[in-house]
């Protein structure tokens, strides 16, 4: 019962960064923000969102499975 809770807790983390890595994806793309930061680095946040919403799709499918996640 404990491993589940924590998969799910790890799930729910693993959502909320990504949500957090997209919208600062929108921000370093577009030009809403004047002197942006975050221009600097959208090759890394471009990539970090890509590995983290595999992660997460990885942790929600073995949520659903109930199988330990694989990373090949």
């Amino acid at each position: 019962m404990q491993k589940r809770k924590l998969r799910k807790l790890i799930r729910n983390l693993l959502m909320a960064l990504t949500v957090i890595n997209f919208l600062a994806l929108v921000v370093a793309l577009t030009n809403f923000v004047p002197d942006n930061p975050l221009v600097d680095y959208r090759l890394l946040l471009g990539i970090s969102f890509i590995v983290v919403a595999a992660s997460a799709r990885l942790v929600c499918n073995s949520c659903e499975k109930e199988q330990p996640a694989e990373v090949s």
